[in-house]
């Protein structure tokens, strides 16, 4: 470490209880960064795997509609006949 880091660190040490800062304000409010982070990751991770799951979804109803009207039609061309 060199003596201006030394100095940097003497200083801030120094300025923190001024404003009412001590380690434990500091260690909560990096936890609380981290967990916000790791939650934005997550949440940006999770969204392509819920996208998928919401066109699969949505394929398989479409796929059924169809089927449905598809069934529909050859009961009304049987009755027709």
């Amino acid at each position: 470490m060199t003596t201006e880091e030394i100095e940097m660190r003497k200083v801030i040490k120094e300025m923190l209880p001024d404003v009412g800062t001590n380690r434990e304000t500091i260690d909560k409010a990096v936890k609380d960064i981290i967990n916000e982070k790791v939650d934005e990751v997550l949440a940006q991770e999770a969204a392509p795997t819920v996208q998928k799951e919401l066109v699969k979804d949505l394929i398989k109803d479409e796929m059924k509609n169809f089927r449905i009207s598809v069934e529909i039609k050859r009961e009304t061309q049987n009755e027709k006949d």
